[in-house]
């Protein structure tokens, strides 16, 4: 499929020479996240978004109700490779005037918006430097003026601000607008290189002595009619392929990420296959955009077959392999460290482990034992834990926050009694029940990370557990096919 420049722009560019003369078709996508109007010219592989168009649904929607998610979405399923946003901003600083070309270099943005809830929504938003460098050159070499450091706010809309609000945002920032700031957080998570060029038509409310008015602003934007459209203009011919059928039609395989390494150390199914080889020279491992591994090959093999939003290149001398497993640990009890020393286990225990836990165990203080071993352990290249201690809900939920793998088995001991080690099976047992009636609730049936967790029956030791609560604890993980995790 041939690769377009994306154009997202306002209400003035409907009205545009350039927009009119066009060959532009007008079509209509399906996103996860709602129907985008969108507009193409196949002679200069371009596609233009309207804003306050976009949903087909709505006339018009006002800057607050904008479909950012289906717009930014929209346009990576379009295939844009880049994507210019145009902006109508008012100043928050004295020194850049009415009609003034700004291209920030940062912004600010209170609303919170995200496409993904895991680890991939975990990124330093901000607009794609090397393609804000790329604008700033074109603009310098064709003596466009322009403001190049400065920082964009994004409020919430639609209304205008207050003359208080704007001098507390006028010491961070130096204009403001509606919508550029979270089609910018967007466009980074999915890996789409993207820029906002803004256009200064008006003082913000506050700056000057009248308020501002909403005729203010429609007047501002139509008084940079022109200057929009010289501008638009230069960037379309600088960015835009020659034309689609001229574009390079690129049939390989889209991922999110290719890692170059110089080894690859896999997972073997059979490890008494001799034949197999445990360690691939120069391969590259290839991820897909949920995350999953989408292949494993040399690395020589790879442009044929993949592009991907991000390369990364460590075939110098990095070997990439699975996570290791940590097959025994008590998360919890990281707080617990320290507690005793030059003792014999059982003196260890009697006298500072069982007290100090007798005293302090609780869902907060597992929580916050097992967040500080999480980080430990995933420091050391840890991503999978096998866990038995006390308050396994706490430990799940950390886990479960974190998209961490783990085993959780709460320990069963027969102490004081063999009865009190029979009623802990049993709560345990009801504790598993629950997390797979919740993991199975219609709103949490393709969360993958309820995958991620499992459980395990956790007999504390031999010398805690008698004969036949052993016996129990084997019974109930045959019946629930699970695995036993004993000292």
């Amino acid at each position: 499929m041939a690769t377009y420049l994306g154009v997202i722009g306002g209400s003035s560019f409907l009205k545009s020479t350039i927009f009119k003369a066009g060959s532009w078709d007008i079509d209509i996508i399906t996103t996860p996240y709602g129907k985008l109007r969108y507009y193409k010219d196949n002679s200069k592989a371009i596609i233009f978004v309207q804003r306050h168009h976009a949903d087909p649904a709505v006339e018009y929607s006002p800057p607050h109700a904008i479909n950012k998610k289906a717009i930014i979405w929209g346009l990576q399923e379009l295939n844009c490779s880049k994507v210019l946003a145009f902006c109508s901003t008012g100043t928050m600083n004295a020194s850049i005037g009415l009609g003034s070309i700004v291209v920030p270099n940062d912004f600010l943005c209170l609303d919170r918006i995200n496409f993904f809830e895991d680890y991939r929504g975990h990124n330093i938003p901000g607009f794609d430097e090397d393609f804000r460098q790329e604008v700033c050159k074109v603009l310098n070499t064709n003596e466009v003026p322009f403001v190049a450091d400065a920082t964009y706010f994004q409020s919430s809309g639609p209304r205008f601000e207050t003359a208080a609000e704007i001098k507390l945002f006028a010491k961070v920032c130096d204009i403001v607008g509606m919508t550029s700031a979270q089609e910018a957080v967007l466009a980074r998570e999915i890996k789409l290189p993207f820029v906002s060029i803004c256009m200064v038509d008006n003082i913000a409310n506050g700056l000057k002595q009248t308020q501002l008015a909403f005729d203010d602003f429609h007047h501002g934007v139509a008084s940079n009619q022109n200057k929009v459209e010289s501008l638009l203009s230069l960037l379309l011919n600088s960015f835009a392929p020659a034309s689609a059928a001229d574009a390079i039609d690129d049939t390989r395989i889209r991922a999110d990420k290719i890692i170059h390494a110089r080894w690859v150390v896999p997972m073997t199914a059979d490890i008494n296959d001799l034949d197999a080889k445990r360690v691939l020279d120069h391969h590259s491992v290839v991820i897909a955009q949920n995350g999953d591994i989408l292949d494993v090959l040399p690395t020589t093999q790879v442009s044929a077959k993949y592009r991907a939003a991000e390369v990364v290149d460590v075939s110098k001398d990095h070997a990439i392999l699975p996570g290791f497993i940590n097959c025994h640990t008590h998360m919890g009890m990281t707080n617990l460290r320290g507690f005793g020393d030059d003792k014999d286990l059982l003196h260890w225990l009697e006298q500072d482990i069982w007290p100090a836990e007798g005293k302090f165990v609780s869902p907060e203080f597992v929580a916050a034992g097992a967040q500080l071993g999480l980080v430990e352990l995933l420091k050391s290249g840890c991503t999978c834990v096998n866990d038995m201690y006390f308050v396994p809900r706490a430990t799940k939920d950390v886990l479960f926050k974190m998209g961490f793998r783990g085993i959780i088995g709460a320990p069963v001991f027969d102490v004081p009694t063999p009865e009190h080690g029979l009623k802990m099976l049993d709560e345990n047992l009801k504790a598993i029940e629950e997390f797979n009636i919740e993991k199975n609730l219609p709103e949490n049936i393709n969360n993958k990370r309820y995958d991620l967790i499992s459980h395990s029956i956790a007999p504390h030791a031999p010398y805690t557990v008698t004969d036949t609560t052993l016996s129990k604890c084997l019974e109930a993980a045959k019946k629930h096919n699970l695995p036993v995790h004993i000292h």
